[in-house]
């Protein structure tokens, strides 16, 4: 290492495919910290665990079958780490069965951090420093929030079955997708109690915000609240010396912005119903019907083509996933704008029910967005809510 330069070991991560994507290190000052590759994390890994080992079994040096293990263990998938770690547990128990105390803690730490390198590995950053100097290391990365349900193709005993959770989910996707509903994440935070104090922040993305979000502990198999934080773009979470058999969970609630997607739906919807149940009390009960031209139609048409501004892209995945039902709205307001326009352009015109028809359908959609615009209003809070508990 450079002089003044350390390497501090961040949190622990799962042996797995694609689990530092876009990963950010950074100090205090938002400056970039660079990461430690794997073969050296590797080698950090192998020393502290034949280090412990050598202080458990008594012997300066180390048995070459021990160390073919401890690099297998740090440096293997998951499955076949687990597998060699309980071995050579194993081994050592029945190898070593009487232990002075300073074996016996040694052991006991060597076992608990082959458990940890089996499953995991460590993420390292390098920062300058010097004893006694705070600095503060803050990582991010992206991960996949997997659904609850899976589209692997399913047994042919098992298709039933999961065919019928779907369907009683269903009614719950649909509410989420359109926003009468929040959308629920629960994500495993194992890393928790291997810190002695662990600060998350929960960032809502574009169009969206924080109803609510807590960790939760597995208390006897229910789960009990640690923390909460409420109403807020930018959730900031907060524990500390929690034990390390603890198991944590991260639930959040995500809703839409009440001024982005269902206003823009909730605009739409009434601009369609108000032209059309204004040319239908003109046509029935004023007695005022409309020209032949092209003009009527382009003023029916117009709340159709409004939407269809809305289907835009680019939107954060978690978004985009919420405002399905949404954007089935709008389509079918843009189809009863284009049916209205339609009926003006041609001649003869239909009869009064397609016109009555369309009307009653815009006014049911009306309804439903003005449903979904209450139901995503921010209830009182503030902007950058502080933690409780």
């Amino acid at each position: 290492m450079a002089k003044d330069m350390f390497a501090i070991p961040v949190t622990l991560l799962g042996k797995r495919h694609g689990v530092l994507s876009h990963v950010d290190v950074y100090d205090e000052s938002g400056r970039v910290l660079p990461i430690m590759v794997t073969q050296d994390v590797w080698r950090i890994g192998r020393s502290m665990l034949e280090d412990l080992l050598r202080t458990a079994i008594g012997s300066p040096v180390l048995p070459n079958d021990y160390a073919r293990q401890i690099e297998q263990i740090v440096s293997s998938s998951a499955h076949n780490s687990v597998k060699v770690t309980a071995q050579l547990l194993a081994e050592l128990e029945n190898r070593y069965p009487e232990k002075t105390a300073v074996a016996e803690n040694a052991a006991l730490a060597f076992g608990t951090l082959a458990t940890d390198l089996a499953e995991q590995f460590l993420l390292v950053a390098l920062i300058s420093g010097s004893p006694g100097q705070r600095r503060v290391v803050k990582f991010e990365y992206e991960d996949e929030c997997l659904a609850t349900y899976s589209h692997q193709r399913a047994k042919p005993k098992e298709a039933a079955k999961r065919l019928v959770a779907t369907l009683k989910a269903l009614p719950a996707v649909v509410a989420t997708q359109v926003g009468l509903t929040p959308l629920p994440m629960v994500i495993g935070m194992r890393d928790v109690a291997y810190a002695l104090s662990y600060h998350v922040e929960i960032p809502s993305p574009d169009g969206l915000y924080l109803l609510r979000c807590s960790f939760d502990q597995d208390n006897a198999g229910s789960w009990e609240q640690l923390v909460s934080a409420g109403v807020s773009e930018r959730a900031h979470l907060y524990l500390y010396n929690q034990h390390r058999s603890v198991k944590t969970i991260l639930r959040a609630q995500f809703c839409m912005q009440p001024s982005d997607w269902p206003a823009l739906g909730l605009t739409s919807a009434a601009l369609t119903f108000g032209i059309l149940v204004a040319g239908l009390v003109l046509h029935q009960f004023l007695g005022r019907h409309p020209d032949v031209g092209g003009a009527p139609a382009v003023l029916a048409v117009l709340p159709g083509v409004l939407a269809a501004m809305y289907l835009r892209s680019g939107e954060h995945p978690t978004l985009r996933w919420m405002v399905r039902g949404i954007r089935m709205v709008v389509v079918l307001l843009m189809a009863i704008s284009l049916a209205s326009a339609g009926t003006l352009a041609v001649r003869p015109g239909p009869a009064v029910w397609v016109w009555s028809l369309l009307t009653i359908l815009a006014f049911a959609l009306l309804c439903v967005q003005i449903a979904i615009f209450v139901k995503t209003w921010r209830p009182p809070g503030s902007r950058h809510s502080d933690v409780t508990g």
